[in-house]
C-alpha cells in the first residue's frame, strides 16, 4: 500500500466527513423503524457509508503499491559512444573535453547536432561576426551566434573560450537514443507512470530503463502544496537518476 502524506488538518477534514456520515446514518435509522429486514439493510448502508470517504484513497494506495513493484533502475549493457540523441532536450555542457563528441536533440526548428569547436573554429566565427556587424568587437560580446551556412551555425562565448558547432538536421542520426517514454501516463486512478530509456536504434535493444510511479493527494489532504508521492528508491545505485540515466550506459570515448 502507498498511502499519501497526512497531517492534523487532513485528519480533521476526514473526521468532519465522518461526523456528517454519522448524522446521515442516524436519519436512516429513524426513517426505517419498523421496516422489514431492517438490520441487514442498515448494516449494508453502514458499511457503504463507512468506506465512502476513504474508498478512493484505499484504491489509489493499493494501485500505487502494486505499480511500485515494477519500478526500478535496470541497466542491461554499457557501451562507449562518441555521442547520442537526447530526446529530452540535450545540453551544451555535455559536449566538452572528457565528455561526448556530439549531442543530438530537438532544436527550435527540427533537430540539431551539437559538437565542440576548437580555437580555429572560434576565431573564424568571431571574424565573421565582426564582418557582419561593423563597429562591434566580438571579444566584448557575452555570446556570439553566427550563421556559417544554410544548416550550420556557430555559438561562441568569447570571454569563456567556449564554442560549439550547431548543425540542423532533418532527422536524428545518432545510433543511441535517450528518451522519456512515459511522462505522467495514467495507469490507475490517481497513479501515473514516468519512464526513461536508453535504446540502440540500430538493433532496437534497450540498454537501460528507469521506471517510477507517482500518485496524487487524497481528497481530504490539506497543505501549502500538494507534492507528488513517488515510489521508494531502492537498488544498487541508491538514488533516482531520471534525466541522467544515460551516464550509466553511454560512456564517452576518451580519444578526442
Amino acid at each position: 500500500m502507498g498511502f499519501y502524506y497526512y497531517n492534523l488538518f487532513s485528519l480533521a477534514i476526514l473526521a468532519a466527513a465522518y461526523v456528517g456520515i454519522a448524522l446521515v446514518f442516524l436519519v436512516l435509522v429513524l426513517m426505517t423503524r419498523g421496516a422489514p429486514r431492517r438490520a441487514p439493510k442498515l448494516s449494508a448502508a453502514a458499511l457503504v457509508l463507512l468506506l465512502l470517504p476513504v474508498a478512493g484513497e484505499l484504491w489509489t494506495a493499493w494501485s500505487f503499491g502494486q505499480a511500485c513493484k515494477e519500478a526500478g533502475l535496470f541497466v542491461h549493457k554499457k557501451v562507449q559512444v562518441d555521442g547520442f540523441y537526447d530526446d529530452t532536450g540535450g545540453a551544451l555542457d555535455l559536449v566538452r573535453a572528457g565528455g561526448y563528441r556530439f549531442i543530438e536533440g530537438r532544436g527550435r526548428q527540427g533537430f540539431t547536432r551539437i559538437s565542440a569547436g576548437d580555437a580555429a573554429f572560434a576565431k573564424d566565427a568571431l571574424r565573421l561576426f565582426e564582418q557582419g556587424n561593423p563597429g562591434k568587437e566580438a571579444m566584448a560580446q557575452e555570446v556570439v551566434r553566427v550563421q556559417l551556412d544554410a544548416k550550420t551555425e556557430a555559438l561562441v562565448y568569447p570571454r569563456r573560450g567556449d564554442s560549439w558547432r550547431i548543425e540542423h538536421l532533418d532527422r536524428p542520426t545518432a545510433r543511441y537514443r535517450f528518451s522519456k517514454v512515459h511522462d505522467g501516463t495514467v495507469v490507475a486512478h490517481g497513479v501515473t507512470k514516468l519512464e526513461w530509456v536508453v535504446v540502440d536504434q540500430q538493433t532496437g535493444e534497450q540498454l537501460a530503463r528507469e521506471t517510477t510511479y507517482a500518485r496524487g493527494p487524497s481528497w481530504f489532504f490539506i497543505g501549502l502544496d500538494r507534492p507528488g508521492l513517488f515510489c521508494p528508491v531502492s537498488g544498487k545505485y541508491g538514488e533516482k537518476l531520471a534525466a541522467t540515466l544515460y551516464r550509466l550506459v553511454l560512456e564517452p570515448t576518451v580519444n578526442r
